[in-house]
């Protein structure tokens, strides 16, 4: 008789209106909490000025080309003075797509001797370096309030006018056997 009972439970078991157990909820993951970020000031601070350096350097560099026009036209007047009092065909200039070159052909007793001026852009700088017959001087170009340009002298942390920057380049050259 155990065989029967056994079987009748089976069968209710089966075949009785069961009710749905919904499944098991999975278990709440516990939500991370972020601890809190310390601010520190000088490191805002320095991020700051990191990115007002960054937008300066990149003002600098965007006005690169217009001081070397600058440059090119400022030297452009001093050699068509030089070449209205000593004639034209001593000094030649040349303004290439990353630097100026400069030729001063100086000649006597038939020996001609030759001067180089090479003004080479430097975005690395930025500014400009200059090789005046292998003696090299590094200009740095910056900006000042309405968008004017600055150029200092780096080896001697000097601020130049244009007048000055000019002799600079060109007095070797064009003058060697006058002294400074």
């Amino acid at each position: 008789m155990e065989k029967s009972s056994e079987r009748l439970a089976r069968l209710r078991a089966k075949w009785a209106p069961q009710e749905e157990v919904p499944p098991p909820a999975p278990e709440p993951v516990p939500e991370e909490i972020e601890p809190a970020k310390p601010e520190f000031k000088w490191l805002q601070m320095r991020i700051t000025e990191e990115k007002e350096r960054q937008a300066r350097e990149a003002m600098i560099l965007e006005r690169l080309p217009r001081a070397s026009a600058e440059v090119y036209e400022n030297l452009s007047t001093c050699i068509e003075a030089y070449q209205a009092a000593f004639g034209a065909g001593k000094i030649e200039m040349e303004n290439l797509p990353d630097r100026i070159r400069i030729l001063v052909r100086h000649g006597q007793d038939g020996v001609e001797e030759q001067r180089h001026i090479e003004i080479v852009g430097m975005p690395a700088i930025p500014g400009f370096q200059i090789d005046r017959a292998g003696s090299p001087m590094v200009i740095e170009v910056g900006m000042l309030p309405d968008d004017k340009l600055f150029y200092r002298d780096r080896e001697q942390d000097q601020y130049l006018s244009m007048e000055e920057l000019t002799r600079r380049i060109l007095d070797r050259a064009l003058f060697p056997k006058l002294g400074e």
